[in-house]
């Protein structure tokens, strides 16, 4: 009986060498992982992200940009520095002030100590809105104003804005008919018969408009 336990196990060992054998060979040949990708060419620097931020912030809310930077520089995000010099401009406080607040407040609490409601804030909205479109796209305020203020978004009255330079429809017009996914903007040009080449004018224009 023991003679043929023995016999069993050397077989069983045979039989498993080479398949154990095979697993540390594969592990000892394993080919090892490829090299991550080299960064794009062509990327933003840090450096350069944060000033276009800094700079950004300070035109669309009229803050001195050395102001803005003083505050990034107390360890303060861009998302946070944003929306106080939104609040800023909306109450006609200083961004110091409203940042002050922040410390110890969350931001509907902070709107709340400023003294704006909902309607004050979708107010300054839309009029911080028209003055960007008119900076930086040349709109006419008593373009944009009436459009932004029936909910059109910013990128949509830029739209139309732009597209009636090329039409005799009004940019009122022209944004009523932008209807995705059944009429996006494409679509709206060419029922207008606006051309390929105009689109890609009001496209280049377009991408003037920072967040």
């Amino acid at each position: 009986m023991k003679k043929t336990l023995l016999t069993l196990a050397i077989a069983a060992g045979l039989f498993a060498a080479p398949f154990t054998t095979d697993i540390f060979t594969a592990t000892a040949e394993a080919k090892p992982l490829p090299p991550r990708p080299a960064a794009r060419e062509g990327l933003v620097p840090h450096q350069v992200r944060i000033d276009n931020e800094l700079n950004s912030i300070s035109e669309r809310f009229g803050i001195d940009e050395t102001t803005v930077e003083k505050y990034y520089n107390q360890g303060w995000g861009f998302k946070e520095l944003r929306r106080a010099a939104f609040l800023a401009y909306a109450s006609g406080k200083d961004m110091g002030a409203v940042l002050d607040l922040k410390t110890t407040n969350n931001w509907p609490r902070v709107e709340y100590k400023l003294g704006l409601t909902p309607n004050d804030i979708k107010t300054a909205h839309e009029k911080n809105d028209a003055e960007y479109l008119k900076t930086v796209l040349g709109i006419a305020e008593s373009t944009s104003l009436p459009l932004l203020k029936q909910n059109f978004s910013l990128g949509d009255v830029a739209h139309a804005a732009l597209m009636s330079k090329y039409t005799t429809s009004t940019p009122a017009q022209i944004a009523e008919m932008h209807n995705p996914p059944e009429a996006n903007w494409d679509n709206v040009a060419t029922q207008l018969d606006i051309s390929y080449e105009e689109m890609q004018q009001v496209r280049a224009e377009l991408e003037k408009l920072r967040p």
